[in-house]
């Protein structure tokens, strides 16, 4: 999933967040933010390199020998209400042009001091509602479905609106995002697993151009890599090894599909850009 690098260390528990900068802070902030709400937030000055913090708690922060100034602003606008800031629409296209799915998870890999770490994904009876206000709060990790750990699906946009999903398909496919850590340990409750092929099933009834081959996770198409401790790990592993793919495809197949075939969407590969590399200090 592509969170903002902000909105990604929001969700870690504990948060860390680590030295940026105060301009780099206030440019994170003013890109996540809509005019009205930025001129509404107070900046704090918080003199410390590292401040650790309570994703439930944003006030539980622990100060030691503070040296930078940061904001906890941008945790805030996670925390809090993310409805002021929700982008309600996406662009919209022609249903016609529409061929694909793509299936992601909400966790994914991170480079954390030097060394490759799938981050916890809270346990949460509202999960689907919550993954759904970050994803409408955040124009650049979005999707057109969530499902729950528990089988609670939400939708995020309709399917006739573009969401930025996948780098290279976002306009011709449907993002369906699956609450797990994503890292191939976690499993994926049955509920989840029912709910997902009941939703593939009704998108492709309402878009028949989707083909069997077209159904794809995320790590089908982006396979690049990024740097961590000296060696490059795949930037997008989601929804991850263990995720029933198979069994989805056999479960969502219809007399027409005939063999699955082989995909025809584009896939990126090589090294990723240092900015699409999620990367932390500690």
């Amino acid at each position: 999933m592509r969170l903002s690098a902000k909105i990604y260390e929001a969700l870690e528990i504990p948060v860390t967040i680590m030295e940026r900068g105060q301009r780099m802070v206030r440019m994170a902030i003013r890109r996540m933010l809509s005019p009205g709400r930025r001129e509404r937030l107070m900046f704090r000055d918080i003199a410390d390199d590292q401040t650790r913090c309570s994703f439930a708690d944003p006030g539980s922060c622990e100060r030691n020998h503070l040296s930078v100034k940061l904001t906890m602003a941008a945790l805030m606008l996670v925390a809090a209400p993310l409805e002021a800031v929700a982008r309600e629409h996406g662009k919209p296209r022609d249903p016609n042009t529409i061929i694909a799915i793509v299936i992601h998870a909400v966790g994914g890999p991170a480079c954390i001091a030097n060394t490759v770490q799938f981050r916890p994904i809270p346990v949460r009876s509202d999960d689907a509602e919550f993954w759904q206000k970050i994803m409408k709060g955040a124009p650049s990790a979005e999707a057109h479905y969530v499902i729950g750990r528990a089988g609670v699906k939400k939708q995020v946009m309709l399917t006739t609106e573009i969401a930025n999903h996948a780098v290279g398909v976002n306009p011709i496919s449907i993002g369906i995002e699956l609450v797990n850590r994503g890292d191939g340990i976690e499993p994926f409750e049955e509920p989840q697993i029912l709910t997902l092929i009941e939703t593939i099933k009704e998108i492709r009834r309402e878009l028949p151009k989707i083909s069997i081959a077209n159904i794809v996770m995320h790590s089908d198409l982006d396979q690049r890599t990024c740097p961590c401790g000296g060696a490059t790990y795949p930037r997008r592993q989601d929804p991850g090894a263990n995720f029933p793919m198979q069994r989805i495809i056999n479960e969502v197949r219809v007399p027409t599909d005939g063999d699955v075939g082989v995909s025809t969407l584009p896939r990126l590969v090589g090294p990723a850009p240092m900015a699409a590399c999620a990367t932390y200090q500690r």
